[in-house]
């Protein structure tokens, strides 16, 4: 398994931020020293990589060491994974895993159900056959 290379750096706020060298592109990832240690601590072996949505954007993930494990976006992971949200990045950079980049918005995926609820599916629906 390929490890992923760190950069120790200092953003111009004087806060310590830690480069990640994601193993599947030539890319890094930036986040805060604090929030990437809370991540080393849950997945202590796993290599961080980049996978892109349908629309062509970036997210970085981590991979779980064991047959089977689920992949986890960084994001969600440093932002909360609070239901029927997603994370979206203020800057538009997917590699910006800084806390303060980081944004709740309700929905995920697009999908009526996630943004609205159940009486959204029922409305998209009926409007559908309409």
């Amino acid at each position: 398994m390929k490890r992923n290379e760190l950069t120790f750096a200092t953003d111009p706020d004087g806060r310590k931020v830690v480069g990640v060298l994601l193993t599947n592109r030539p890319v890094t990832a930036w986040l805060y020293l604090e929030d990437f240690t809370r991540v080393l601590k849950a997945y202590p072996h796993s290599p961080w990589s980049l996978t892109t949505n349908e629309q062509g954007r970036p997210y970085v993930r981590v991979r779980g060491t064991g047959k089977g494990s689920p992949s986890v976006y960084v994001a969600r992971l440093i932002a909360g994974a609070y239901d029927r949200t997603s994370v979206q990045f203020r800057d538009g950079d997917g590699l910006n895993l800084r806390r303060t980049n980081l944004n709740h918005v309700p929905g995920g995926g697009g999908c009526p159900k996630r943004i609205g609820g159940r009486a959204a599916l029922r409305i998209s629906t009926e409007a559908a056959r309409v």
